[in-house]
């Protein structure tokens, strides 16, 4: 019986049709090797988003 961590690190390799293979995260580091490692998609500092502070310093906005 597989845990949920190995089902988690499991991952299903997805190859576009010219044969090339899509990872599931792509880094700074892909596009020019002499890039220090940033930051991670789940991983602290968490501020991967659409502001540098995300939403603590600026709070949600409710829209309808």
């Amino acid at each position: 019986m597989d845990t949920a961590k190995e089902k988690r690190e499991e991952v299903k390799k997805v190859y576009l049709e010219s044969g090339f293979e899509v990872k599931p995260v792509y880094t700074a580091k892909d596009v020019d090797p002499n890039v220090q490692a940033g930051e991670m998609p789940g991983q602290f500092p968490f501020t991967r988003g659409i502001h540098p502070l995300m939403y603590r310093k600026r709070p949600f906005t409710i829209r309808q």
